[in-house]
């Protein structure tokens, strides 16, 4: 019943591209906060050398590939419009 309601409701939440750069800048300035504080306390309280070095090149090419896909989604939805 009610999914035979919302499949013949028409909503549609409009989302401009500004509105994604916005989440886009917030997201990135958060996860830049986060990988520093994260990599200042693996630095100072880590128990080996190569550990930190592993945590640190698995955890920052995860970042980089995310920040980097939601960019490259937000460009391709942006000159979609």
């Amino acid at each position: 019943m009610i999914m035979s309601l919302l499949s013949t409701a028409n909503f549609q939440i409009p989302v401009t591209p500004m509105f994604l750069m916005v989440i886009f800048c917030i997201l990135a300035a958060a996860s830049i906060i986060h990988a520093v504080v994260l990599r200042y306390h693996w630095r100072n309280y880590g128990n080996g050398a190569l550990e930190l070095v592993m945590i640190n090149l698995i955890y920052l090419v995860g970042l980089g590939i995310l920040l980097g896909g939601m960019a490259i989604f937000l460009f391709a939805y942006s000159i979609s419009k």
